[in-house]
């Protein structure tokens, strides 16, 4: 029997990546309340990147000891991708700008509840870490490394994650033992090695459910488990299947900087949605509320269109009429309004024009059909009125702490 990606057509493929990056580089994906830089150096990948690939790939089945059964519960269904060794990302060049860039936004970071210090949604302050996530031969190498294709993260504010050497609480480590919200991830090393102590980049040799437990009973993992990538110099990074490794960074022992650009990547398959899933348990507590309830709405909203894009593939292709197909686009042209609508300040606003351009043309066009494909238009609506009810029951406030 056909994978679920197999299944996932090229067309379907390019409608939802068109969605997606048709949205995020519109003036409506940028916040107005985090101004871009001014003056910014601009980002050419001809000279920012150096691509090399990574020496070594462990993967979750043979490396990491997850059954298939645990993956697919996981909803982890279109790569086996564990996680890589070190391989180069950008150039010296690159590495020179980018830290010119952070440089300048250090101001904006906060204390989150797990993050002592974290820059959060860097796209929304700088076209050159924009740039940077969007870039489409990056895109490209990962995806050959993932065996699959992916897109960088529909949501915005998960663009341009930086975390920053702690300064209020030193003796914090830069990020403690977790799984991602979030299903791959680039992790990309800024700081020469060499000029800090500390603040290593770990991950568990073991299934999460496995590290979880055992840090639960000891407080600490077996070192024999533990695996800590060699870091060759600024500008390497590893990628991993973040949502099922268990990984931290430890505190900084000595040097004044320790940075990692943490870059979040999801399949177009939206059976294959691992990790950002559930809007309560997704929410970090510390991002701006009313941007998260958005773009949760939004992503949440692309996946349905992802999700009724995939009909114009086999096995589902041959079923319509002329009238079925003019209906399709219809509803996933009005679901496009969803993903390129303003900021709301409201969580009564937001789910009224979820349910005006995709929860109703959704239902429309479900009436029309009958089948897989009626099924197939019933789970995108229910992927919809799920974020809608985590919009309305998404607390207000969430107490932020700025440097």
């Amino acid at each position: 029997m056909p994978t679920p990606d197999e299944l996932y057509g090229a067309v379907a493929r390019q409608a939802a990546q068109d969605s997606v990056y048709e949205y995020l580089h519109t003036p409506s994906a940028m916040h107005p309340d985090f101004a871009l830089e001014e003056d910014e150096i601009t980002f050419d990948p001809s000279i920012h990147l150096a691509l090399s690939e990574p020496e070594t790939v462990k993967f979750l089945t043979k490396d990491f000891g997850y059954t298939p059964e645990q993956l697919r519960d996981m909803n982890i269904t279109v790569s086996d991708l564990g996680a890589t060794t070190c391989f180069r990302v950008l150039s010296d060049e690159g590495v020179k700008a980018f830290n010119t860039v952070v440089s300048r936004l250090s101001r904006h970071a906060r204390i989150s509840e797990r993050i002592p210090r974290v820059l959060r949604g860097g796209i929304f302050r700088s076209k050159f870490l924009r740039d940077l996530c969007f870039c489409p031969e990056l895109t490209v190498h990962l995806s050959k490394m993932a065996q699959t294709q992916i897109v960088p993260h529909p949501m915005a504010i998960h663009n341009g994650h930086i975390n920053l050497k702690p300064i209020k609480d030193p003796a914090k480590p830069v990020d403690r033992w977790h799984v991602d919200g979030t299903p791959f991830v680039m992790v990309l090393f800024a700081t020469d090695p060499t000029t800090h102590e500390g603040g290593n980049f770990e991950f568990f040799n073991g299934t999460m459910h496995e590290g979880e437990e055992l840090f639960k009973q000891n407080g600490s993992l077996p070192v024999d488990r533990v695996i800590r990538p060699k870091v060759p110099g600024a500008g390497y990074a590893v990628f991993q299947q973040g949502s099922a490794v268990f990984h931290r960074a430890t505190r900084v022992t000595k040097g004044d900087e320790r940075t990692t650009f943490v870059q979040s990547y999801i399949s177009p398959n939206p059976d294959a949605a691992a990790g950002t899933t559930v809007g309560p348990t997704s929410y970090n507590g510390s991002d701006p509320i009313e941007v998260w309830t958005s773009d949760w709405v939004r992503y949440r909203t692309w996946l349905a269109n992802a999700r009724i894009a995939r009909l114009l593939s086999p096995p589902f292709a041959a079923t319509w009429t002329e009238q079925e197909v003019g209906e399709l686009f219809k509803t996933m042209t009005e679901m496009k309004k969803v993903l390129q609508c303003p900021w709301y300040s409201t969580k009564e606003e937001l789910v009224s024009i979820a349910e005006e351009h995709a929860v109703k043309p959704l239902t429309a066009l479900r009436e029309l059909l009958n089948g897989e494909r009626q099924v197939e238009v019933s789970r995108a609506i229910e992927t919809v009125k799920a974020a809608q009810d985590d919009t309305r029951n998404t607390q207000q406030e969430c107490g932020l702490k700025y440097y």
